[in-house]
């Protein structure tokens, strides 16, 4: 008889169905417990159906206080003694020390767990697969104090120790180092990584062959600002991340051939000449401060993901923006003049940032363009063709206060999304007949006509200025969800498939 066949044969008894079904809604119900002591943990009724613990003691951990169906552990902030070998039970695969839940805030003003103990061989579990060690531990580790078996290990803000080989077991596959980790890093002391994060602090010179061969995501630190050649990365690097303060000038061939997804971080502001960004990278974010004339065939054509920071305002031309990039989002400052062609015929996503406020003619967005985002000062007038048939969403930015005019969106919307400021009232027709979701912002308290809302509108919301009376014959048949203020006191008649949510929005 088959596995299945057996199930089957135990799932039709009704009596063992019932006590499946009995276990399986207490293990739901005490899925995740909040405990403040021992004397709470051991006297709680449901103890051995809880998988995730938050254990928020000042006292020591004895052996069978936690029971053995938890495998999520998360000791609170205040807890800080000693773990002796075999009080964790086998079956915790996740430890962590502190939690933003439990808050203890130091004189700077910062979050943080006071765990900071020895550790033994023995204290934590052979089955261990991640690890958490908090805020505050600086306890030196050494060889066996972590499990075979660990697969992901995050060391603790404070931890400030240098690495040594064998102190990581080799089973660890992502590790990201603490705050104030700021030691070199020597061969071999680490293990074969797949995923590497180097704190905030660290700001040592890489060199060939230190980092493993394995590793595939590289994020260097916050302070990390040191030359860099291609023979300093793994061959198998794809990912890679500089840290904010990174600001050196790059060369052709720095970046490793590999690299499939490049971010240059906060500080870097240096002009990008052709072949710098490799031909293998998909996604390219620069860096926040990056405001330089973007050069011929300095973004290569591989790119489908282009990110142009917070502070690029520089002008575009054709072709500056290879075709083949899908998703664009312009810079927080941009504030240019955008002529067809500017951006590629392949684009599907394009988000303007806060300053933009030029007039954009008709027939300078692509119909490629799916999904728009125009900005938070953007607040021109639209016409007929300015906004290209093809896009399914539209989103307007904070101060767009203008009528809509018929026609003058497509009429393939789908998503209309209103900022803060829009408050002027709709027309019959002025709304595309496609359009499923409209949100309307804070400044929104119009009048709703019939007519006014698309016929086949699946949702809509209305922010918390909204104190205008709704009849049911003023709203599509097709309306499945309303959202409402939660200050919205006037009485509804509205048809029962319709679900009227109270909430706050913004």
């Amino acid at each position: 008889m088959e596995n299945q066949d057996y199930f089957l044969l135990i799932w039709r008894n009704c009596y063992i169905r019932g006590i499946i079904k009995e276990h399986l809604d207490l293990y739901k119900a005490n899925y995740k417990v909040f405990i403040r002591s021992r004397e709470e943990l051991l006297s709680f009724q449901n103890r051995d159906y809880i998988t995730t613990l938050v254990y928020d003691i000042i006292e020591e951990v004895l052996i069978n206080d936690i029971p053995p169906s938890v495998k999520t552990l998360i000791f609170g902030n205040r807890f800080n003694k000693v773990i002796e070998p075999n009080t964790i039970p086998g079956s915790v695969k996740h430890l962590v020390f502190g939690t933003h839940k439990i808050r203890i805030v130091d004189k700077y003003g910062n979050f943080h767990s006071k765990y900071n103990q020895d550790l033994n061989i023995g204290s934590l579990p052979v089955g261990l697969q991640s690890l958490d060690l908090g805020n505050s531990f600086n306890r030196q580790l050494k060889r066996g104090h972590i499990p075979m078996g660990l697969v992901e290990l995050k060391l603790s803000n404070q931890y400030n120790f240098p690495l040594e080989p064998h102190i990581i077991p080799p089973t660890v596959k992502k590790l990201t180092l603490g705050r104030y980790f700021n030691h070199p890093i020597k061969k071999g002391d680490l293990p074969d990584l797949l995923e590497l994060s180097l704190g905030e602090n660290f700001d040592h010179p890489l060199r060939p062959n230190l980092l493993p061969t394995s590793l595939k995501v590289l994020t260097l630190s916050y302070r990390f600002n040191q030359q860099i050649k291609e023979l300093d990365f793994p061959p198998n690097l794809h990912t890679l991340r500089f840290g904010y303060l990174f600001n050196q000038p790059l060369k052709e061939k720095d970046i490793p051939r590999s690299v499939t997804s490049l971010e240059l971080g906060g500080a870097f502001n240096h002009p990008i000449k052709k072949n710098i960004i490799p031909s293998s990278v998909t996604v390219l974010k620069l860096s926040k401060n990056f405001n330089q004339p973007l050069l011929p065939l300095s973004i290569p054509s591989s790119v489908t993901l282009l990110d142009l920071g917070n502070d690029f305002d520089q002008p575009l031309k054709e072709g500056l923006i290879p075709s083949g990039v899908k998703f664009i989002r312009l810079s927080e400052r941009f504030n240019q003049i955008i002529k067809k062609g500017y951006i590629p015929n392949t684009c599907e996503t394009l988000a303007f940032g806060f300053s933009f406020s030029k007039t954009i003619n008709r027939g300078v967005l692509p119909t490629s363009i799916k999904t728009l985002t125009l900005g938070g000062s953007f607040s021109q007038d639209l016409e007929k063709g300015v906004i290209p048939q093809g896009i399914t969403e539209l989103r307007f930015g904070l101060k767009y206060n203008k009528p809509i005019k018929k026609d003058s969106l497509p009429s393939s919307l789908k998503y209309l999304i209103f900022g803060v400021s829009f408050g002027q009232p709709l027309t019959q027709g002025s709304i595309p007949h496609n359009v499923e979701y409209i949100y309307f912002g804070n400044s929104f308290n119009q009048p709703i006509k019939k007519n006014d809302l698309p016929p086949n509108l699946k949702k809509v919301i209305f922010s918390n200025c909204f104190t205008q009376p709704l009849f049911q014959d003023h709203l599509p048949q097709s309306l499945e969800t309303l959202v409402l203020p939660t200050r919205y006191k006037l009485p509804l008649d509205l048809p029962s498939h319709i679900k009227v949510i109270k909430g706050d929005t913004f």
